[in-house]
């Protein structure tokens, strides 16, 4: 899994610039279902203790959140659909860095999901602040956006 998942992460933007999405692979993966799948992988239920000594569940955490912030990049309608899942995704542990990181690109430059967001949405990110300080200092760059 964690093998296809960071093919389809490849795609997602043009060879050698991974800053520049590949708009027409973005349409194509999210027609196909890519982005029900990757928040499938991300609701499933963990356990941190267990999961933390198999690296399998990690990477695969991992290349699924990377896929997640490629697909959102410069697409307001999976940035749309990420905010829908915020709740869910707030939830996801082990990968809290990398989570911050993409749902960053959710929210940068997209006042109008920054003004949708709740109270509470926005207590939970506080909260993971506190939690994950060393962990995860990229959802501070998160409350910033």
């Amino acid at each position: 899994m964690e093998t296809i998942l960071g093919e389809l992460y490849e795609l997602c933007h043009l060879p050698k610039a991974e800053e520049e999405p590949h708009p027409m692979n973005q349409r194509l993966m999210v027609s196909h279902n890519v982005l029900s799948v990757v928040f499938d992988i991300l609701s499933t239920e963990t356990d941190v203790q267990l999961s933390e000594k198999y690296h399998q569940t990690v990477g695969v955490l991992k290349k699924a959140v990377k896929l997640l912030k490629a697909l959102t990049m410069r697409y307001e309608d999976v940035q749309n659909q990420v905010f829908n899942n915020l709740d869910t995704l707030l939830r996801v542990r082990l990968v809290e860095s990398d989570l911050a990181l993409a749902l960053k690109e959710v929210f940068a430059n997209n006042q109008e999901l920054c003004l949708k967001i709740l109270p509470k949405q926005i207590s939970k990110i506080v909260s993971l602040v506190a939690d994950s300080q060393e962990k995860a200092p990229e959802f501070l760059e998160l409350l910033a956006c």
